[in-house]
């Protein structure tokens, strides 16, 4: 039996170019209020896919604006319009009715979400080819939006205990229904191997998340009794002075503003703003120590994923195989994260380039007809 031939990927874009092209974009994003969105996306897309190459051939990419634009821009549009009315309602009710109809916004956002995600990542692989074989992607962006969703919330509940299953579906929706030109992928990813792998990283970062609220409980605690709770409480006596009742205490912290009589002790006044600021210095740490944590607690389990997810999905008599490194990819994950959120996301480009030159450089497509 003849071995598998191997067909090496590589991902032939400098840094400088793939970065340039990205902060170009964004800051075109920003000058037009998101209207030049679609023309960069489609530009990333190419930029990204023809420099991939597959044993020299490469990815070509043949999507265009306008029609990316009718799969996302321009509903994203008609949805942000039929958030506005409920939006305006919030300021004319009371504050129990306008929380329920910012919990009902936000559920329905997440749906939204989900479901143009879907039809994006859709489009998307319709427009990849290889080798004159185009992809297509199967499947319904409205089952997938209500499976998207129900997967979103059990994991808010279990604290990402199903976020392993959540991955496999993903996998098995992404993948399960690809085509290559008239060949159906294979997906065959299950639970039973990462088991060992996920349930003791997760084990550890919950009892990780759980020392992180013990250290900012009684930040938080400050943070919401002294400056979040008299905000909405301040939004509700505007509520009800818009609808004739009697106006909110501005002066006297209806809106969680120190009263007149504060002003005469500033001493005092410095002392409790530098509380507040150290407050909400601990509270947001918070998150990116235990993003961390997390990373550090499921590495060996995200590297094995990645192994199973490349191993178990087949073309034909094409396959692939990814050698990672447990530590290379925990640190490019911790750093990458890390990074970004100091920078407020200015850095992405440059982390996202990183990523994908490492993984390009540890996976391999095998063709087992040769």
């Amino acid at each position: 039996m003849n071995k598998p031939k191997t067909l090496f990927v590589s991902f032939d874009r400098s840094w400088a170019g793939y970065a340039g092209l990205a902060f170009g974009v964004s800051l075109l994003n920003l000058f037009t209020a998101g209207l030049y969105k679609p023309y960069g996306l489609t530009r990333i897309h190419k930029a990204l896919y023809k420099n991939i190459y597959i044993n020299g051939d490469a990815l070509d990419y043949t999507g265009d604006a306008k029609s990316l634009s009718q799969v996302s821009f321009y509903p994203s549009l008609a949805f942000l319009f039929l958030l506005i009315v409920p939006s305006v309602l919030q300021f004319m009710v009371s504050l129990k009715a306008a929380v329920a109809i910012g919990v009902a916004q936000l559920v329905l956002v997440i749906a939204f979400y989900h479901y143009r995600g879907f039809l994006e990542r859709q489009y998307e692989l319709s427009q990849i080819s290889w080798r004159g074989q185009s992809f297509t992607m199967t499947g319904s962006a409205y089952k997938s939006m209500w499976h998207s969703l129900g997967f979103q919330f059990a994991g808010l509940f279990t604290l990402g205990l199903t976020s392993l299953w959540r991955r496999l579906w993903l996998a098995r929706r992404d993948y399960g229904g690809l085509y290559y030109g008239r060949t159906r992928a294979e997906c065959t990813v299950s639970a039973k191997p990462l088991l060992m792998y996920f349930i003791p990283g997760w084990v550890f970062s919950t009892i990780g998340l759980y020392c992180i609220w013990l250290w900012v409980r009684e930040d938080a605690i400050y943070v919401w009794t002294e400056m979040l709770s008299p905000m909405v409480s301040g939004a509700s006596q505007m509520a009800q002075a818009a609808a004739g009742q009697p106006q909110a205490d501005f002066y006297g912290g209806g809106l969680g503003i120190p009263g007149m009589d504060g002003m005469s002790d500033p001493d005092a006044m410095a002392a409790s703003m530098t509380k507040k600021i150290n407050a909400l210095f601990s509270v947001g740490l918070a998150w990116p120590v235990w993003m961390t944590w997390r990373q550090f607690c499921l590495a060996l389990y995200e590297a094995k994923w990645l192994q199973h997810l490349a191993h178990n999905v087949k073309i034909g008599h094409l396959n692939a195989d990814i050698d990672t490194g447990v530590a290379s990819l925990f640190l490019l994950t911790t750093v990458s994260y890390n990074v970004n959120f100091i920078m407020v996301n200015l850095t992405r480009p440059f982390t996202t380039f990183a990523r994908i030159r490492y993984l390009t450089k540890r996976l391999v497509v095998r063709d087992s007809s040769a």
